[in-house]
């Protein structure tokens, strides 16, 4: 009893964190567009969202993406890559489209290249 008890305490005072959200709560999108500095360079990306918690948890590879706007219109995240390099992404949830932003260190202000394409609801990333 006593157990259960603190238990409860415990999840009430800490609550649930939105980093580390449960895995019903996540949604994955599989985004894929091209360079808009070479219309020939194409790439492709998955993102994972926290809906519920108004996050986003990882845009391409790793973790630690942070969560600019999360509205009904847009969603807005960045993630430093490593190496200087930051992405910031812009995602249109009406239209399904987004926008990702490359930026290296040597020049914060101004962008790198750019991606334009779509995003559409995949399975569970891997």
């Amino acid at each position: 009893m006593r157990l259960t008890t603190l238990n409860v305490v415990v999840a009430l005072l800490l609550g649930s964190s939105g980093a580390v959200a449960a895995e019903g709560e996540r949604t994955f999108l599989l985004c894929a567009g091209v360079s808009q500095s070479d219309r020939a360079d194409a790439f492709s990306f998955t993102v994972t969202l926290d809906v519920p918690n108004a996050m986003v948890l990882s845009i391409g590879s790793g973790e630690g993406a942070v969560t600019e706007a999360f509205t009904d219109a847009e969603i807005v995240g960045r993630q430093d890559v490593g190496g200087g390099v930051t992405n910031r992404l812009t995602i249109d949830r009406a239209a399904r489209t987004f926008r990702l932003v490359i930026h290296r260190s040597q020049a914060p202000t101004e962008a790198d290249d750019a991606f334009e394409g779509t995003c559409s609801p995949t399975s569970r990333a891997f």
